[in-house]
């Protein structure tokens, strides 16, 4: 029965959602945006040829001359580390026995809140990733415990490191931390210090969250070791992420990126600009992308930016003159009028420069870079299809009375021109009163 059951299911599944690239939420920008390229590993990492400096075998003058010899273009192979991902997800044996007797219709309306639940919630941790993998989700301002030694908490992010859309929806989520360098991770008895969100109040950019003891932990000694500076984390993130795009657009001559050091090569270091504490101005784009050309930025870029940031940009786009703004006739009533924009598109000095607001994007940061040039490398986009069972979407668990349903996704983000990536920090947007 429980064959029959499961057979069904699975048959009805991929049928439904054969393809999910189709399902991907509005928020998921970089998904959407950069292609996905499937690669083969070469051991655990994924190995891409890169160009770090220009040939200088040149010989000058008239007549004949004596070649001068060459000097090759330094190459190297680029290691991009797989970042595997999954979520798992049941769904009990009567209710799932109940899809598959009732035919498609019943079969989509009854899993359509599951799996759509699912692949929003792994899209949103994927474009975590992709945005921040490996830098952390935030920086603690301040730590409050109402009473000592208790399990209740509440952490501060700093504002420069906000974004609402990073933990909106994260209530139950589980967190780790790792130390203000981002080089280790925060520890207690040879365990993670772990804490599980409660509640989000994002005008505070508060997480309210409950620390739980793992194995041999105390909580008069997880307390004192939460405390501000450290970097937020996803559970169990820490040092499983692949690179995200701001590790990119913040590599410098101190930096190691994809396996290869940046202090001798110009051509793998990213523009920074820290601004002192102001808006997002065209032209503070303009100086920052400017910076960029001398290391061969001549192309189109997206320069992602939070929803406050791009307001400050886009009113300042909009709000000219006396009559209030910009306006534009439809063309085919001209009683219609429109004004606004989801995204600004500059004419640069390089080519056209798209600003456009992401949820995820912190408040402080403006990450600029050629998405053209960016793939997503790996052995598999998201998908329900495990490995090793074909086209199976529904197993039985071993241990509950229901059927699990797994996503997954091996995939790390690639840009194999650093030099042509930029980040801008220290926005601080204008104040909604």
């Amino acid at each position: 029965m429980a064959h029959d059951v499961a057979g069904t299911l699975n048959k009805l599944a991929k049928d439904v959602y054969g393809d999910i690239s189709t399902l991907y939420p509005d928020f998921t920008y970089l998904q959407k945006k950069i292609q996905f390229r499937q690669s083969k590993k070469l051991g655990k990492e994924y190995v891409e040829a890169v160009k770090l400096s220009r040939s200088q075998g040149f010989t000058y003058g008239q007549g004949v001359q004596t070649l001068k010899g060459s000097i090759v273009s330094a190459q190297d192979d680029a290691k991009v580390r797989g970042a595997p991902l999954y979520l798992q997800e049941d769904i009990a044996l009567d209710v799932a026995a109940g899809l598959a007797s009732a035919g498609p219709r019943a079969f989509i309306a009854g899993s359509k809140l599951i799996t759509e639940n699912m692949i929003e919630s792994f899209s949103h941790r994927l474009e975590a990733q992709m945005l921040y993998g490996s830098k952390g989700l935030g920086t603690l301002a301040s730590v409050t415990n109402s009473v000592a030694d208790d399990a209740d908490i509440s952490l501060v992010f700093t504002a420069a490191s906000w974004a609402t859309g990073i933990w909106a929806g994260q209530e139950n989520a589980k967190l780790e931390f790792a130390n203000a360098g981002n080089s280790a991770k925060i520890t207690s008895a040879g365990e993670p210090v772990v804490v599980q969100v409660d509640s989000i109040d994002a005008a505070n950019k508060t997480l309210v969250c409950t620390i739980i003891p793992q194995t041999g932990q105390t909580l008069a000694a997880l307390d004192d070791l939460i405390i501000p500076g450290l970097q937020v984390y996803f559970f169990g993130a820490f040092g499983n992420e692949s690179v995200g795009l701001d590790t990119v657009c913040s590599t410098t001559s101190a930096s190691t990126l994809y396996n290869i050091a940046s202090s001798g090569y110009s051509m793998w270091q990213a523009t920074q600009k820290a601004l002192l504490s102001s808006a997002l101005t065209v032209k503070k784009i303009y100086a920052t992308v400017g910076s960029a050309m001398g290391k061969g930025l001549m192309e189109d870029v997206v320069a992602l930016v939070s929803p406050d940031a791009f307001l400050d940009l886009a009113s300042a786009e909009i709000d000219t003159g006396s009559t209030g703004g910009r306006r534009y006739a439809s063309s085919s009533d001209a009683k219609n009028i429109k004004t606004g924009a989801s995204s600004v598109v500059l004419t640069g000095p390089q080519g056209e420069i798209e600003v456009v607001p992401h949820p995820m994007v912190k408040t402080g940061d403006c990450m600029v870079f050629p998405i053209g040039k960016a793939e997503r490398i790996g052995s598999t986009d998201v998908t329900f299809k495990v490995p090793g069972r074909g086209d199976e979407m529904f197993i039985l668990s071993t241990t509950q009375t229901s059927y699990e349903i797994r996503l997954m996704s091996d995939q790390s983000l690639f840009l194999p021109c650093p030099s042509k990536c930029l980040k801008i920090t220290g926005i601080v947007p204008t104040a909604i009163t």
